[in-house]
């Protein structure tokens, strides 16, 4: 039956209730447990060990796997079907102990809805890494002047951010941070933190990441936002590791048009590549670490010199000097972005 609830979701439930949870009221197989109703139904089993884990790894698999990359709404709830005095009950049959035993099984797996126990609302810590990506992209523009680069450029203005086009929702905004990144969390700041109304705030999102910028995405966390915030904080409870990372937008607000002024990801800053004293410059201070590192092919390098293999080989030498080079620019100079490690 939990397709029917499948079909319920996805041809009976509105854009705009995506980001509130779902509750199944009642679970149960095509038969009763013990395989004697609908006596009406030829071929009627009882049930087979091994169904409680199935459907509750098959919900799962839809929170986090079918419905992130869907944009649609996650279960929080399931109940399996079992009144007393119902063709469907339990008690006083044969199986019963074979159900309880794999329900206790399938509770094992510590499945979760994906935003359980992963955000708090607290402000995040850390550098802003969103105007550090390698990449933006999205799912539409309204215009040239609304790219999402508007989005990640540090300047909270109605004259720069992103407008997603007049187009139906899902909208997204999706980053890729150059690497695997600490994040500590995110800032959102939608249309009424730029001074407009705050009917254009989005008021249904979720934030997603991913293993590359092409999915699937699996939501992190769905923000219910009807109460219209212009500013919405969401920290990890712990720091992840994130590479890409998605803004997923199904309810935009008064219109169709999704509008994010700022996106921020807030994290650990990876430092440049060459600046081995860590003071987020390439100096002629770091030249002279640099140089006292250089060693012959095949020598073992010195634990403090590990951030001098700038090619990743196992020994300091020419490319790794072509390398700090690129980066070279002076101190209190900011090295190119290219530079990040």
């Amino acid at each position: 039956s939990f397709y029917v609830y499948k079909d319920w979701i996805n041809y009976g439930i509105p854009s705009s209730m995506y980001a509130l949870p779902l509750y199944a009221t009642e679970c149960n197989g095509i038969y009763s447990w013990d395989g004697t109703y609908p006596e009406s139904e030829p071929g009627r089993e009882p049930y087979k060990p091994g169904w409680m884990q199935e459907i509750y790894a098959e919900i799962n698999r839809w929170n986090t796997i079918d419905a992130p990359a869907a944009g649609k709404p996650v279960f929080r709830c399931v109940n399996m079907y079992r009144w007393s005095g119902d063709p469907w009950r339990i008690d006083g049959i044969p199986q019963k102990a074979q159900i309880l035993s794999d329900l206790d099984a399938a509770v094992t797996q510590q499945y979760r809805w994906p935003d359980s126990s992963i955000f708090n609302s607290n402000p995040p810590t850390g550098t802003n890494l969103a105007p550090y990506s390698l990449t933006v992209q999205t799912d539409s523009v309204y215009g040239p002047d609304w790219s999402g680069s508007n989005a990640i450029d540090g300047i909270v203005s109605v004259s720069s951010k992103w407008v997603s086009a007049n187009t139906a929702p899902p909208h997204w905004l999706a980053l890729d941070l150059r690497g695997n990144r600490t994040v500590n969390g995110y800032i959102i700041r939608l249309a009424g933190a730029a001074g407009e109304p705050t009917t254009y705030n989005a008021e249904a999102l979720a934030i997603q990441t991913a293993t590359s910028l092409s999915g699937p995405w699996f939501t992190e966390g769905t923000i219910d936002n009807s109460a219209r915030a212009s500013i919405i904080n969401r920290s990890y409870v712990n720091p992840s590791q994130v590479r890409y990372v998605r803004l997923h937008i199904t309810d935009p607000g008064v219109d169709n048009h999704a509008r994010i002024p700022e996106f921020e990801v807030l994290g650990v800053f990876p430092g440049y590549r060459g600046d081995m004293d860590d003071d987020e410059d390439v100096d002629q201070a770091d030249f002279g670490l640099f140089q006292a590192c250089y060693t012959p092919a095949g020598t073992p390098i010195p634990p403090a010199c590990i951030t001098a293999d700038l090619d990743n080989d196992n020994g300091i030498g020419p490319p790794d000097l072509t390398l700090f080079l690129q980066c070279l620019c002076g101190e209190g100079v900011t090295p190119p972005i290219s530079c990040l490690k």
